[in-house]
């Protein structure tokens, strides 16, 4: 059906405003509640019915509750635009404050702050404070409630009423929604000074009724609770105590805000929270059995998290986390993750073996998944290492192409940590060669296995002249990249057999023709590897085979003590969990909030952000961007860009030094941040991430090690002559795509933030693709 036309949405108004007027002096209640209704629907299709608000506002003097609510609707909805007039139904609202009905009370008093015309203030005060008192407890909490929109409407008046201390004295009320009202209503209040300041009195008042409030209640209680930390052991038992039986409520999100509450309340008391862990297992663990698969994936995301408190925490209940034929993908992910982190010896081969049938399962993802998580078993245990291998070799016996690839980027990881493996896989990978040459993952992790290893395998040399021959036919950079660098390990092993390869493959990446390689970071890595050749052959080699320093290992366990255990305790069951991502960088701070985000020039303050747009060089500021929207033009990595600007406004000073807990304690402070993911379609090494940052006085503070998955980095630099410091974490995932996730704090002005985060964006845009 076509949507009426303007001159028939006139019309259609026209005759409303006949039908309420006929049934109005009719006096005919239903047929006047029919015609209300009408324009209520109306006004919710978009409809402008405000043109009939002197015809509505007359029949708001009625007997008809029903009548009175829709009358009460339509007035709130059109009172802004129709100020003057609205102010015509303020003595039917305060007769009605009255009445003798408490839902006509409650109403009135609701339908008044609603308006929310500073014009009315003084006709509320005298309603407002006696519904405070009113014998209806329905009375009650919409005058708790109203004391909020009061509170924004009139701040000082809210003072000098002492509504802040009625609101105090509503904690006590005898009915349930009516304290938790008051509470919810102080704590919004209050919310610039940090919310309601909990006492311990507050606290154990609250949680003495909490079983009397409904579950929405609750949640917002418990979660509202975490501010406060007991003051001794007493007093923490006296809570738990309290809670304990909200951990096996029916509604899961009372429980996860218990178990929320559990966590912080023990966790600095070693024998309560040994104690805590074993009692949630059962309830926790109970919510896996819900029907709706939202509320199974939030649980498994905050299990996974409790798992990285307590390993072995649910290490017997391993088979509660295997697949369910009718588990969603995004369920299946995070059991499969779950999986990974359980794994013991005592249930070592149940998990592998059941992790191995899930290599065939419909979801190509799925499956992908499992193989890569068999190998993390294998990287993350050592026990595990010997039998994971044996299954990944037994899967490059597979007819499926996407398992050997998978599988073949799983065994290289292996080979990275465990050297010693090479006597057994070295045999067998030769046979997936014809296997993968449609698949970039695989392809490229056998290259490095030939370059790594080529001196124990007679065929490498003249696999990788196959693969020379025919580089034009190769799109992967990783495969290319690869291919250099193995090549040039090669070289140094088995120097006859491959310096006519090697020279092949530099002038094909040196070149200057048109046949040549286009990338400019696989030409400027090639153009490094063949001038070090040019000048030193022996530092080449050492170059090229130097491994990580040990020092980089050590320090890796800063990066457990920083970004797991403070944002474990600090954001378990919140959203933050599920985005993987502390709360700062996806929410924005109160003055934000509703507001467009202008640019300096006080000329543009009232364009509209699609306008400003136009004029602007720069995205505006989002809480997660994308570093593929900041990029205009090719650039080779580690230049700014051509006009200078950047690099300009950025110096930093070689000097600076950040302790750990220093930079702790920045960076939990830093009031600015930004979060950038990209997919990278080069995959950087470790060490040229940290030389880049290095030859830009950007100074690194923690990293694992390279075998680990994914990379983590942790930098700070310091502007030159200013106190700006700039701390960044940068999250390199490896399979089964590139993916790079940079978050960038900082201590000065939002300004100066994306600037600093142009900066970085020009130094890693060479492994971005350009289109």
């Amino acid at each position: 059906m076509a949507t009426p036309g303007y001159f028939e949405k006139k019309s259609d108004v026209a005759e409303l405003r006949t039908r309420l007027q006929n049934a109005m002096a009719k006096k005919d209640e239903k047929a006047c509640r029919s015609a209300i209704k009408k324009i209520i629907q109306y006004m919710t299709l978009g409809i402008d019915v405000s043109e009939l608000f002197p015809h509505v506002i007359m029949t708001s003097v009625t007997n008809d509750i029903v009548q009175k609510k829709l009358v009460y609707l339509y007035i709130c909805s059109c009172a802004e635009s129709n100020a003057e007039l609205a102010l015509l139904t303020v003595n039917t609202l305060v007769k009605d404050t009255t009445d003798h009905n408490p839902m006509v009370r409650g109403l009135a008093l609701r339908s008044m702050l609603n308006m929310r015309l500073p014009m009315i203030i003084d006709y509320v005060k005298e309603p407002l404070l006696s519904a405070l008192e009113d014998r209806s407890s329905y009375v009650r909490r919409n005058a708790v409630i109203g004391c909020i929109k009061f509170n924004k409407l009139a701040p000082n008046q809210f003072e000098e009423m002492g509504l802040d201390a009625k609101l105090m004295n509503k904690l006590n009320d005898n009915h349930s929604q009516v304290t938790m009202n008051a509470f919810l209503a102080l704590d919004e209040v209050l919310r610039e000074t940090g919310g309601l300041s909990l006492t311990k009195d507050i606290v154990r008042k609250m949680l003495s009724r909490l079983p009397d409030f409904n579950e929405w209640s609750q949640c917002m209680l418990l979660n509202r609770l975490v501010r406060y930390q007991p003051q001794d052991e007493d007093e923490i038992i006296e809570y738990l105590n309290f809670l304990d039986d909200r951990l096996t409520h029916s509604n899961k999100g009372v429980v996860l805000a218990a178990l929320n509450l559990f966590l912080r309340y023990t966790k600095n008391v070693d024998y309560l929270a040994q104690g805590f862990y074993e009692r949630i297992r059962s309830p926790i663990l109970s919510i896996l059995n819900s029907s709706i698969p939202e509320v199974v994936y939030v649980t498994l995301k905050n299990i996974s998290i409790l798992i990285k408190t307590r390993a072995r925490l649910f290490h017997e209940d391993f088979k509660i986390f295997f697949l369910r034929t009718n588990d969603l993908s995004y369920v299946c992910h995070q059991k499969l993750e779950i999986l990974t982190d359980i794994v013991t010896e005592g249930n070592l081969q149940n998990i592998i073996e059941e992790l191995r049938q899930y290599v065939r399962h419909d979801d190509y993802t799925v499956s992908c998944q499992a193989i890569q998580s068999i190998g993390a078993i294998g990287l993350n245990h050592p026990f595990a290492s010997e039998p994971v291998t044996y299954i990944l070799l037994d899967l490059l016996k597979s007819e499926n192409d996407v398992i050997i690839d998978n599988a073949l980027q799983s065994l290289k990881e292996l080979m990275m940590k465990y050297a010693s493996l090479s006597s057994v896989v070295l045999p067998e990978v030769n046979e997936a060669w014809e296997s993968i040459q449609h698949y970039s993952i695989g392809k490229a992790a056998l290259v490095w296995i030939y370059g790594e290893y080529g001196e124990d395998i007679p065929s490498s040399p003249y696999k990788l002249e196959e693969l020379v021959d025919n580089i034009q036919d190769i799109d992967s950079i990783s495969v290319k990249l690869n291919l250099l660098t193995g090549m040039l390990k090669l070289f140094f092993k088995r120097p006859p057999e491959c310096q006519k390869t090697l020279g092949k493959l530099f002038k094909y990446f040196c070149g200057g023709d048109e046949d040549s390689e286009t990338n400019m970071d696989i030409r400027d890595r090639a153009l490094f590897y063949y001038r070090l050749l040019q000048n030193d052959i022996q530092k080449a080699k050492e170059i090229v085979f130097s491994k990580e320093d040990i020092e980089q290992a050590r320090m890796s366990n800063f990066i457990g003590t920083l970004s797991d255990d403070d944002f474990r305790f600090q954001e378990f069951n919140t959203l933050s969990i599920i985005y993987g991502q502390p709360s700062s960088t996806f929410i924005m701070s109160s003055n934000q909030l509703g507001q467009p985000i202008l640019g300096k020039n006080d000329n543009d303050d009232d364009e509209l952000p699609h306008k400003r747009e136009k004029h602007q060089s720069t995205p505006e500021k989002v809480p997660v961007g994308n570093i593929l929207d900041f990029i205009d033009e090719p650039s080779s990595i580690g230049h700014e860009n051509s006009s200078g600007e950047t690099g300009a406004s950025i110096q930093l000073d070689p000097r600076v030094n950040l302790e750990a807990d220093q930079f702790k304690s920045s960076w939990f402070s830093a009031p600015f941040a930004k979060s950038l993911e990209q997919e990278l379609t080069v995959e950087p090494e470790h060490q040229e991430i940290l030389s880049i940052m290095q030859n830009k006085n950007i100074k690194l503070r923690a990293a694992n090690q390279p075998n680990a998955s994914p990379w983590k980095f942790f930098f700070y630099a310091k502007q030159v002559n200013e106190e700006t410091l700039f701390l960044i974490e940068l999250v390199i995932q490896r399979s089964p795509k590139t993916l790079a996730k940079i978050q960038i704090k900082t201590t000065q002005s939002t300004d100066r933030l994306e600037t600093f985060v142009e900066y970085i964006r020009n130094l890693f845009i060479g492994y971005i693709a350009l289109t």
